[in-house]
């Protein structure tokens, strides 16, 4: 087989078909971040040869993929809400639903920008960064208890061009925060179960890091802690919002109810299933 582009597309498409794993249609990305090319570049130079070097990386990342390593963990990056966030080790993968808590806050503040924003728990900063995207006025601050899943926030805050409004601190969840301090907090915290941590995916128990999914006390643990911190961090008319598991709203809601919080809300991502509990102080 030659190393063209094309004549690897066919090898990589029949490699990632047979797998339980990936797609064909996953064969052009790889192929793409492999020879250094845009998608579509890679459409208009099918007879371009990799050199032997490209060649080998190829295959080893199909290789990977069609054994389980997920795509964002080879390309190193995935889009969240239309805007590209690179991963390392430490961090979570963004997922599509995700996104509804993204849908909340911004269709709360159509007319309006916060002032100052808090992202818990940040990983990546896909939460908080994509905010401050569209909140242009907002300035944020960026908490991690990991300072590997900070460093990469801090790159990701540089290629979107958000480091003049952006600050980072290590933390576990919102301890010692200053009171009455933000318009808006959200956090996506660990709330699997161990139990439920056994049943994931390969990919999820395999690649993703363990210390941001899990958590004590049948996944509720985070949030015991952390809704008390968010009702003496937030501002009076202040915004909360948490990702859930899709059984926990009834608990995670009392939480909120016993920190003090109003207008408590659940919200459902686009399958169905409860993703978040939002609520003002």
């Amino acid at each position: 087989m030659t190393n063209t582009l094309s004549s690897l597309l066919i090898w990589a498409r029949k490699v990632l078909e047979a797998s339980p794993y990936g797609n064909a249609s996953e064969a052009r990305p790889i192929l793409a971040w492999a020879a250094g090319m845009s998608v579509s570049q890679t459409l208009l130079q099918e007879e371009t040869s990799l050199s032997e070097q490209q060649t080998e990386t190829f295959r080893q990342a199909v290789q990977a993929r069609g054994e389980g390593k997920p795509l964002a963990r080879i390309l190193g990056e995935k889009e969240f809400y239309s805007l590209p966030f690179g991963l390392n080790e430490a961090t979570l993968v963004p997922r599509p639903d995700s996104e509804c808590l993204i849908d909340e806050l911004l269709s709360r503040f159509q007319d309006s920008s916060p002032k100052f924003l808090c992202d818990i728990g940040t990983g990546s900063g896909c939460l908080g960064l994509t905010l401050l995207h569209h909140w242009t006025e907002a300035h944020g601050l960026l908490i991690d208890i990991s300072l590997e899943a900070l460093s990469q926030a801090r790159e990701n805050t540089k290629a979107l061009r958000l480091s003049d409004r952006t600050r980072f601190a290590q933390g576990d969840l919102g301890e010692g925060l200053p009171p009455a301090t933000f318009d808006v907090m959200i956090s996506n915290p660990p709330y699997i179960s161990q139990t439920e941590y056994e049943g994931l995916d390969l990919e999820v128990k395999d690649y993703d890091p363990k210390q941001a999914l899990i958590a004590e006390h049948q996944g509720l643990a985070c949030y015991e802690r952390l809704l008390p911190q968010m009702a003496k961090a937030l501002k009076p008319g202040g915004v909360g919002i948490v990702e859930i598991g899709w059984k926990q709203a009834l608990a995670v809601s009392d939480f909120a109810k016993a920190a003090g919080f109003s207008e408590i809300t659940v919200g459902q991502d686009g399958g169905g299933r409860d993703r978040f509990v939002s609520f003002c102080l």
